[in-house]
């Protein structure tokens, strides 16, 4: 079998290459409502032409809407994930297409992915490939927001699902990505009370003061041991240098590895005290987003996906990743996940960011098998 994908997969690597090319020149930063809906469009034609399916357009209130695609039918799916926006602004990166790379505004973070996805699909077919499950593609146009429209249709679907396999790009090395931290901004403001420097120093209440205490408290939060980062990353306040400051704000990044480590440190930041009394303090969490746990189904799956890798002489590893995805969103209905099925290279979000056409065909080829192997007895 092995030996037919990756024949299959090399005749039609021009083609391939083409359809992320097409998928590429159709830049759509999330903000870009008209050019996601080209994106879109585009995607939906080429899911069409590929894999003689025709998409459901799932809508959402913003128009970054969800395509779902149901490659088989049958019950509890192998569910490919991604998503189609990107971060570059249009006419940002140029398109290069070099010998063994291409180089392009989300090429890596995701359209590649997308095409692979949608190639393992045709792969199976063409080939006469059978799975245990069904497999269904759901690609959405808002994970670089935070997925916030596309969310509960994530979850919904995902609620449905046997697993799922995300087909953002793979760590640098080729590994693939078992966890992943979560996320959450915090806001902290200080309030204090204004006066002359010169004249009344001892009539203010210095609010740049009581964050410089409160920022240094917040760094020892960090803990390497649990993954934990707490990163004050912006502060501001004060309004010129003759006035005794009554306003200090911070903005902090947090990250980390368990749900339970989520709660933890956000109890630990409320429960720092306040070192001048005569501060008051305000303190402010985004919703941000759970950990991708690494569980138990998560390395029964990923162990199926080595063994993928490994009969085409391939070694794949595993980490757990720092930067979340549409993974984090679903992570909690508890279906086994591995994330960074997608193409490997480098430069995300970045100006030279890349795929490596040579190593993009070894990942199809292994998305292709993998999607063979998956059981549902396996996670038993």
């Amino acid at each position: 079998m092995e030996k037919r994908i990756e024949q299959y997969i090399q005749t039609h690597r021009a083609e391939i290459l083409n359809d992320v090319l097409r998928l590429v020149k159709k830049e759509a930063p999330s903000s870009d409502i008209d050019g996601l809906k080209d994106v879109r469009e585009e995607l939906f034609h080429l899911i069409e032409e590929r894999l003689g399916k025709s998409p459901e357009v799932i809508e959402t209130a913003s128009g970054r809407h969800v395509l779902y695609t149901k490659v088989s039918e049958g019950k509890k799916p192998i569910v490919l994930m991604g998503h189609y926006d990107t971060v570059h602004p249009a006419g940002k990166l140029p398109i290069v297409l070099e010998e063994h790379v291409l180089k392009g505004p989300g090429v890596l973070d995701m359209k590649a992915g997308l095409v692979q996805g949608i190639w393992a699909c045709k792969a199976l077919q063409d080939l006469g490939l059978a799975t245990s499950h069904p497999v269904h593609l759901m690609y959405n146009g808002d994970e670089e927001i935070g997925s916030r429209d596309s969310k509960e249709i994530l979850q919904a679907k995902a609620k449905e699902a046997l697993c799922a396999l995300i087909l953002e790009p793979g760590v640098e090395n080729g590994d693939v990505k078992t966890g992943r931290k979560g996320a959450m901004a915090c806001t902290m403001v200080i309030h204090g009370k204004a006066s002359h420097a010169g004249n009344h120093p001892e009539e203010g209440v210095n609010a740049i003061l009581e964050m410089a205490h409160q920022t240094i408290a917040l760094q020892k939060l960090n803990d390497n041991d649990q993954g934990t980062t707490v990163n004050v990353g912006k502060i501001t306040g004060g309004t010129v240098s003759n006035v005794v400051p009554d306003y200090a704000e911070v903005e902090i990044d947090l990250r980390y590895k368990t749900l339970e480590e989520k709660l933890r440190i956000k109890a630990a930041i409320e429960a720092i005290p306040l070192f001048d009394a005569n501060t008051t303090r305000e303190i402010r969490f985004s919703d941000g987003s759970n950990p991708l746990e690494e569980s138990e189904g998560n390395m029964m799956l990923f162990e199926m996906v080595k063994e993928s890798a490994e009969t085409f002489g391939l070694s794949i590893g595993h980490q757990f990743v720092g930067g979340a995805s549409d993974g984090n969103r679903i992570s909690h209905l508890g279906l086994p996940i591995v994330d960074g099925m997608g193409a490997v290279g480098k430069g995300i979000h970045a100006l030279d960011e890349q795929i490596s056409l040579e190593l993009y065909a070894q990942r199809i080829c292994i998305l292709t098998s993998v999607l063979t192997q998956i059981d549902e007895v396996k996670f038993g």
